[in-house]
């Protein structure tokens, strides 16, 4: 009988290898290999990616309906007189029938922050845990990093409940319905929304473009590129430059046809950083830097620049129909 060769165990560093088991048995056996099957799965990716893709279904479903049929609003508001009883949105009315009960600051502000507080907590009892902690390289979404921001959400909120609470808001005066400013404008969080309905229809700049950013957001994940977190520029350089190139080009024209320079010019400002990258191990230190940063890094930076560039453009740079002007003509 030949002798057995020798057994070697590496180890991977690939998150998306297939892991291997090696089984020893005798000659006069059988070996039966089974699938077991996972009782349980991820809350990330399985349940989430789900869950995410399908609420844009539900609101592209939505909008179809909205532009379909007319919402059965009531009449123009009258400030001098209210309803009564003042109901909020039927998902609101719980919220208001505990103001019946308790003071605002608690019904609004506590209790519903004690309900996200607990539910971020559960995950942590032991009662819910079935096994002991194990060291990894890598960690998953959820819990890790989602329940800490959500903690981090609520003291932002409790926060600014108690700065609320202390400090009058800038409101303006009671609205007129019959006089609309000029401009009206969303709020700030918004006018980057309102910024896109300037240069395209409000199908697409309301409705397709969001979801497809929250979609891109939901595939991301998925992406190698995004599990290996490799410099952009490691591997596949020609490649690389040729898909980098062709991607760039396509956005430019798209948004050029539309007059959309506000994402058209950082388009460009970033594909020329990203192949400023290139080589860049050798050059200087601001080089060095660029040419650590990978692609999911390179997307994120973007779609930042872009989001922000288009609410400032929003904010301070839109006057009277929708013009632009200078923050300090007071015409904002």
């Amino acid at each position: 009988m030949s002798a057995t060769p020798e057994l070697h165990a590496v180890e991977s560093t690939d998150p998306l290898a297939v892991p291997r088991r090696v089984a020893l048995v005798r000659p006069d056996t059988r070996p039966a290999v089974r699938r077991i099957e996972e009782r349980y799965v991820m809350t990330f990716p399985h349940l989430i990616v789900r869950e995410v893709i399908l609420f844009q279904v539900v609101v592209i479903a939505l909008s179809l309906v909205a532009i379909a049929f007319d919402a059965p609003l009531e009449g123009i508001a009258n400030p001098i007189e209210t309803p009564n009883p003042a109901k909020a949105p039927w998902y609101f009315l719980g919220l208001q029938e505990l103001l019946h009960y308790f003071p605002p600051i608690v019904a609004g502000v506590l209790l519903p922050a004690l309900v996200v507080l607990s539910l971020a907590v559960i995950p942590y009892a032991r009662i819910n845990l079935t096994a002991g902690p194990i060291e990894e390289r890598y960690v998953m979404t959820f819990p890790h990093l989602i329940v800490r921001e959500v903690i981090l959400f609520q003291v932002v909120v409790i926060a600014l409940s108690l700065v609320a609470v202390f400090f009058d808001a800038p409101l303006e005066g009671i609205a007129n319905p019959i006089e609309t400013p000029n401009p009206a404008k969303a709020p700030w969080y918004f006018l980057g929304l309102q910024e896109l309905l300037h240069y395209f229809p409000p199908i697409v700049a309301g409705v397709l473009l969001p979801a497809l950013v929250v979609l891109s957001l939901a595939v991301i994940p998925y992406a190698r590129i995004n599990l290996t977190a490799g410099p952009l520029w490691s591997r596949g350089g020609k490649s690389t430059a040729l898909a980098l190139a062709a991607v760039t080009a396509a956005l430019f024209i798209l948004f050029g046809a539309f007059g959309c320079w506000p994402i058209a010019v950082p388009t460009l400002l970033t594909a020329g950083a990203m192949f400023a990258a290139r080589g860049g191990a050798t050059g200087g230190r601001l080089r060095r830097a660029l040419a650590r940063v990978t692609l999911p890094e390179w997307i994120m930076t973007w779609f930042v620049v872009i989001a922000t560039l288009l609410t400032v453009i929003g904010t301070f740079f839109r006057g009277p129909g929708w013009t632009l002007v200078w923050p300090w003509s007071g015409t904002i």
